[in-house]
């Protein structure tokens, strides 16, 4: 992700990019994360790792230009987490940030449900086994 690289003609507004996804299992997620700005601090583009719309900082304001980190969090089936690139003055140059050995819970395969029409088949299909053992006992 690419931030802050004067996209507003110099205007000094804030800016974002965000990128997010809807976790569909439940678990600890991770991730490796680097981050390196152009900008005089890296408080002017700051990195953010989004849960719900709650921004946890990655970079921090006033460590060097380049850092790298790992992060570990727990999600819930259904919560939105993702990653910010900030800019607070869209001025000075850019930051990049970059995410690498990410890794997610994955949902349990779905197991196959049987339809009711199988389910009928396979009963009718028992009866008639006992059916035919009770004869055949009662024939001895």
């Amino acid at each position: 992700m690419i931030g802050g690289n004067n996209v507003n003609n110099l205007s000094g507004f804030p800016a974002t990019i965000d990128f997010t996804i809807i976790a569909d299992a439940t678990g600890m997620l991770s991730f490796d994360w680097s981050y390196e700005t152009n900008d005089n601090s890296p408080a002017y583009d700051p990195l953010f790792f989004l849960h719900n719309g709650t921004e946890h900082g990655l970079s921090g304001n006033t460590g060097p230009k380049t850092q790298t980190g790992f992060f570990e969090f727990s999600v819930q089936i259904g919560d939105v987490f993702g990653f910010r690139q900030a800019s607070v003055d869209s001025l000075f140059g850019s930051a990049q940030s970059t995410i690498s050995n990410f890794s997610a819970p994955t949902p349990l395969p779905s197991l196959p449900i049987p339809e009711p029409g199988a389910l009928a088949m396979l009963g009718i299909a028992l009866a008639g086994f006992n059916f035919f053992r009770r004869h055949r006992n009662e024939s001895k």
